[in-house]
Formats: structure tokens, sequence, C-alpha cells
């Protein structure tokens, strides 16, 4: 059965305006009946200002003008049809100036519409002109990136998210073509990142993104905002780059950290973040936590937000780009609004285990995406059979 939403039917449709039209029409005999001589007077008055400037240019509206002036509201006589003809009298006289604004607006649009009124505005401008206010943007303005197949390997730092299969291809098999589990294993626990020794001791743009977590999940957002545009404009521009954008990782400087440190100073933002990450063994799963308190807390926080982190580190995006908004009720970690990519796999796993446990795991625990892999790469032998 088609469950998609649609629109009214033909018939329906006729029912609405008709019901639209009714209505209007005992609105407008309402308001005509209760509010009679109001609406005669308004509308002569309005007819008496338009008449004014005509007597500056001819005697034809006078007659008409005193007409008004001295009309009666409260005669029976009066009726729609002839306040209607007054209407259609007094407005004779606007058509020639109403014509000459218009006639001389379209001069002025016509001699100047590509260089003051008009310019070109497709997508590249309208990021220029987002960039002005989201700062974030700016990553993607000095590249020209295209759709482009992902590397051979190890992915490129904005190549699209590989599937089951392609990731599988890359490190889950021997070069007879087999299954292995020690390069699938190997790589997710890549995929959990370096080991979480506090936040002094994190990357810059670690340390960054952890200052702007916890910023926002102190519901500093406009604070967190800031500090992620400073992130965004510590990248380095790529206009020498081709549709496939950087090869390799990108390096921020350490300066970019300076700021979150500052902001790191702070009991009330620092404590409850760092309490969140010490129940973590590795880094990827404290920012993980970290990403659904802030959510948890503050609302929506966008993975299109700090998309650029991809450019600096994919493992990282990609384990945070996996998680959706926490459902009401639920664990994080249970959450089904969560979907797992292929590169996050891992990381997922892992996480989940140290959520249930509540404290760091040391031992990578990704024996369940091992086995998701081997079943990807199982499906794949035997469609290719």
């Amino acid at each position: 059965m088609n469950n998609e939403s649609r629109g009214p039917a033909p018939d329906e449709a006729l029912i609405i305006i008709g019901g639209v039209l009714l209505f209007l029409g005992a609105g407008a005999f309402a308001a005509w009946w209760f509010c009679r001589n109001e609406i005669i007077t308004a509308v002569l008055a309005l007819q008496h200002w338009m008449m004014a400037p005509a007597h500056l240019v001819t005697d034809a509206y006078r007659n008409l003008d005193h007409q008004v002036l001295t009309a009666d509201p409260s005669n029976p006589d009066i009726g729609p049809g002839d306040l209607w003809q007054l209407a259609h009298d007094v407005g004779r006289f606007w058509r020639w100036p109403a014509s000459l604004l218009l006639l001389t607006l379209a001069g002025l649009c016509a001699r100047q519409a590509r260089g003051r009124y008009k310019r070109d505005f497709d997508l590249r401008g309208l990021m220029r002109e987002q960039a002005a206010h989201f700062r974030t943007i700016k990553p993607f303005l000095s590249r020209q990136l295209g759709p482009v197949a992902p590397a051979e390997g190890e992915p490129r730092p904005v190549d699209p998210a590989l599937h089951a299969g392609e990731w599988a291809s890359r490190f889950a098999r021997t070069p007879e073509g087999q299954f292995s589990e020690a390069g699938a294993r190997s790589a997710l626990t890549r995929q959990l990142g370096p080991l979480w020794a506090g936040y002094q001791a994190a990357q810059p743009h670690v340390r960054t993104m952890f200052a702007i977590l916890a910023l926002f999940a102190a519901r500093r957002r406009e604070e967190a905002m800031d500090l992620l545009g400073d992130l965004a404009e510590a990248v380095p521009p790529g206009q020498d780059e081709g549709p496939e954008g950087p090869a390799h990782a990108l390096a921020v400087p350490a300066s970019v950290a300076i700021a979150a440190d500052a902001w790191m100073l702070d009991p009330e933002i620092a404590d409850p973040a760092e309490r969140l990450a010490a129940g973590h063994a590795y880094t990827h799963t404290a920012l993980m936590s970290l990403l659904c308190h802030a959510r948890e807390r503050s609302g929506v926080f966008n993975p299109g937000l700090f998309a650029f982190v991809q450019l600096i580190d994919r493992p990282l995006y990609m384990a945070l780009d996996s998680l959706g908004a926490p459902t009401p009720g639920q664990p994080w970690h249970r959450s089904a609004a969560q979907a797992p990519y292929a590169e996050a796999l891992g990381a997922r796993e892992h996480w989940s285990a140290e959520r249930e446990i509540g404290q760091p795991v040391y031992v990578p625990m990704v024996g369940m995406a091992a086995n998701a892999i081997r079943a990807a790469v199982a499906d794949a032998d035997l469609a290719a059979d």
C-alpha cells in the first residue's frame, strides 16, 4: 500500500475553493451589513485624498470631489456599485502617473541591471554569501570539489563514505581475495583513535573540538560557534587541489587550541566534559559521548557544521557523523536513530561497550563489527558466483 503523502484530489480542491469563496462572500456581506456607514465613510475619505493632486493639473475632478465631500454615508441609495464606480473614475487619473513610474523604473533596470541590480549567483556564490555568517564553510570555498571515485587503499580526507564492500576490499581481504579477520580487526581498531590520556595530552584540533562540544553542552552556543569558526579558518586553503580534494589529512597550527585551552580553564565548562571523557579509553569514543551529551543538553548540532573536520581528521569525523540525535528515554548507545558507517563500525561497537560497562575499556571491542564485515564479504562472494 502506498503511504506517500499526496495533495488533495480535484473534487476535494473544488470543495476547499468553494468553502473559501463562501467564507469570503459571507464575511463581505456581514461587514457591509453591520459596518455599512463606516465602510462608505472610509472609501469617500480615501477618494477625496486621491483627488487632491488632480486639482493641481485639471478641474475635471472638482465637481466629483464636491459630491464626495457632501455625500451622506447613511444615504440608502449609496451601494457597493457606486463606490466601485467612484474608485474607477478617480483611478483613471492615476493611470498615467503609474505608467510613467513603471516606465522610468523599467528604463533604470534596463540600463543598470547587470552592473547594479543583477549578478550571477550560483552555488559557489551562495557559499560565499553564507561564509560571511557561517565561517565553517570557508575551508570549502577555495576548493573545487567534485564527484570522484574513492581512492584505492586508505581513502582521501573528503572521499565518499565507503560502503561495507568497498571497506572490506581495502582492509579485510588477503591478496588472494579471502577474508582477513586480522586485517579487519586492525582497521576497525584504528577507528577508535589514539588512547585518551586527558585533555592536555590531545592533539590541537582534538582539544579544540573537545572545548567546542564542552561549550555547547554548557549552553554557550555562540561561543562554541566562534571557536568552531576559528578552527575552520585554520584549515589550509586548497586552490591547487583537484576535484578529489587533498590527498592526505591537513595539519592545523598548534595555536588554534589557544582559545580552547582558555575556555577549558573554566571548571563549569571543563569539569563535566572531562568527567564524561574519563569513562572512555580512546579519543574518538570520548568525543562521541561528549557530542551526545552536548546534543542532549542544547539541541541540534548538525554534522554539517563541522564537516570541514574531515579535512583534518577523517576517522574522527566519521565517528562523530555516525551518531544521530539521542532518542528520548533511551541510552545514547541504544538509540535507534543512530546508524553507523562501515568506517565507524569499530568506533561505534567499542563506544557502545564502554557506555554499557560505564568505564574505559582498553581492549578493542570490535568483534561484532568484524563479524558484520565477514558477512558482507560472504554476501559479495555469493553475488559474484
